[in-house]
């Protein structure tokens, strides 16, 4: 389990470990997997940040203005994978 106090590098290994069956039963990760799309994009992890973000989409993530206006996934928007991602998005909303 994660904790609120614990060291966030950490959870993040932890995060990253976890089945995605785990999370994937619970709506509430979507907002997760989002989160560590974000994280990873940050970090300049490409392939991570796309397949973080295609799980938070297809666990119910839904903000497309969210995903078009986040300014730190400029380094993912010209992917075909991350325009996919968002035509998914698209046609299910």
């Amino acid at each position: 389990m994660i904790h609120a106090c614990s060291d966030p590098e950490s959870d993040a290994q932890l995060a990253v470990r976890m089945p995605v069956r785990f999370w994937a039963n619970d709506s509430i990760r979507r907002y997760d997997f989002y989160y560590l799309a974000w994280m990873y994009a940050l970090d300049s992890q490409k392939k991570k940040a796309l397949d973080f973000l295609r799980l938070a989409v297809e666990c119910g993530f839904n903000d497309i203005t969210a995903i078009e206006e986040n300014h730190d996934f400029e380094g993912i928007r010209n992917s075909p994978e991350f325009r996919e991602i968002l035509n998914i998005l698209k046609e299910t909303t």
